[in-house]
């Protein structure tokens, strides 16, 4: 009785490191995929590629992968490429299922493959040697499997240097890509209606892809139209700016007809919202709503022509005129004897110096004969007064 309980404790021992040890692989499964799974992106315009050996020194023996981004269907294309004709089962397969007298048996797959009428496609035994553990009991890992995609059916041909597989993308998911075993086979030298799968590996790559948008796809219609929007605003705005002259040269009935415009290009032109997933739309947009500014501050001209500075309202001519007289009336004075005949003289200078005068102020603007024709007034008023006011006694 005590050596049974003995040997039931040492059982119950052993059983204990073995689970332990169990639990420890199934961790380290779990654990290990997720850790070397390498993070890849594709797009479009970008497909990803990649070159995987399979044996060592043997370039022969490499295969090629490529992952391609297929926007405008929503559709990812995984291949894989060599040099010989490549074979990889689509879903996970016992050795026992699939395997007859050494032998792929193509009526045991459970998807339809295209094959040549009579072809067999024979296991070497250098592949037989290499499945770990027993032959009955292994199971073929698919060449690839994903999470986040919907594999299209496709018939699968048996003979092909590419093996590939289309997938519709789910949205929102995290996708995910592993590569599994793989076979490599050859026409077989010695019976014609056979191939030898010579070379077998667990490629045993762990991908992590994430999608690269285009973010105008789709969006040619409204490419268009904000482009002929910014075309139009930009146009009419050159226009209207054109017209407008300096603020010195503009003259009322100028500002009503060019300010008339500029409110109706406001009220056409209203701003646009510049939220856009299309960075080319987003750019319009915003040299669009520039655009539209710019028309408003045109604005700003007509408060610039209220406080503009006075134009001088008296003509060139008229100044020179006046000149004249005040130069006229000097030389009356300078000859005259007669004391009330000067002073009139002197009066009549005066007034029509104040009175022009009056007619000044600081930074008048002046064409350039009211300048000319106002320096010879200021001529003449400063003879008339170093002459006639600083020589009463004469």
């Amino acid at each position: 009785m005590n050596k049974l309980v003995s040997k039931l404790v040492s059982l119950a021992a052993i059983l204990s490191v073995v689970l332990f040890q169990a639990c420890k692989t199934k961790e380290s499964l779990v654990l290990t995929p997720v850790e070397n799974r390498e993070q890849i992106t594709v797009s479009a315009d970008s497909a990803y590629t990649e070159v995987i050996p399979t044996k060592q020194d043997a370039k022969d023996m490499q295969v090629k992968l490529k992952i391609e981004f297929d926007e405008s269907n929503n559709v990812l294309t995984v291949s894989l490429t060599s040099g010989h004709n490549l074979f990889g089962f689509k879903n996970d397969s016992k050795y026992k299922n699939v395997i007859r007298n050494k032998k792929i048996s193509l009526k045991r797959l459970p998807y339809k493959v295209q094959s040549e009428p009579e072809m067999t496609y024979r296991l070497s035994k250098s592949i037989r040697k290499n499945i770990p553990g027993q032959n009955d009991k292994h199971i073929f890992k698919s060449w690839v499997s994903t999470t986040g995609l919907h594999p299209q059916i496709a018939d699968y041909v048996m003979v092909a240097e590419t093996l590939e597989q289309k997938y519709d993308i789910v949205a929102d998911t995290i996708i995910t890509m592993k590569l599994g075993d793989i076979m490599m086979m050859d026409r077989s030298v010695s019976k014609k209606n056979r191939y030898d799968l010579f070379y077998y590996t667990n490629l045993d790559k762990d991908y992590e892809i994430n999608i690269k948008r285009n973010p105008c796809l789709g969006k040619d219609e409204e490419l268009a139209s904000t482009e002929a929007l910014l075309n139009e605003v930009k146009e009419n705005y050159t226009n209207l700016k054109s017209k407008y002259p300096e603020v010195e040269n503009l003259t009322p009935e100028t500002l009503m007809a060019l300010e008339e415009v500029r409110v109706k290009l406001e009220a056409q032109y209203q701003k646009k919202e510049t939220t856009n997933e299309c960075p080319k739309i987003q750019t319009m947009l915003e040299e669009y709503n520039l655009y539209v500014d710019s028309i408003a501050k045109l604005a700003e001209v007509k408060a610039q022509f209220a406080h503009k500075r006075p134009r001088l309202s008296v003509p060139a001519d008229q100044l020179l005129a006046v000149a004249r007289m005040v130069d006229n009336n000097v030389a009356s004075w300078l000859v005259s004897h007669d004391v009330v005949e000067k002073s009139d003289l002197v009066k009549r200078n005066k007034k029509l110096i104040d009175d022009i005068n009056k007619k000044l102020s600081k930074n008048m603007r002046m064409d350039n004969e009211q300048t000319i024709a106002l320096s010879v007034f200021k001529k003449a008023e400063k003879y008339f007064n170093e002459t006639c006011l600083s020589n009463k006694k004469r």
